[in-house]
């Protein structure tokens, strides 16, 4: 299949990222400002944090990303690798 190398259009996982990145952060918060730290037990924190987040919320995120791969392709197709709404 032929389409733009470097399309953004057929990156989903742009999406989660900045989906991932705001609930980490808006969490992060919530926890009175602890500060960062790249410490064992902190790292260890930051990913369980993010292995919830994942699970109880991207999930489903991901799964409709995916199933909407066929509809951007067309839709690239179809505006000839131009200016598109995704």
């Amino acid at each position: 299949m032929k389409w733009p190398a470097n399309s953004p259009d057929l990156n989903p996982i742009e999406n989660l990222w900045t989906r991932l990145k705001v609930k980490f952060h808006q969490e992060w918060e919530a926890l009175a400002n602890e500060r960062m730290s790249r410490d064992f037990r902190a790292m260890a924190k930051y990913a369980e944090m993010l292995k919830r987040i994942w699970k109880e919320e991207l999930h489903e995120v991901a799964l409709k990303l995916v199933e909407s791969m066929p509809c951007r392709v067309a839709a690239v197709i179809e505006v000839q690798g131009g200016h598109m709404k995704y």
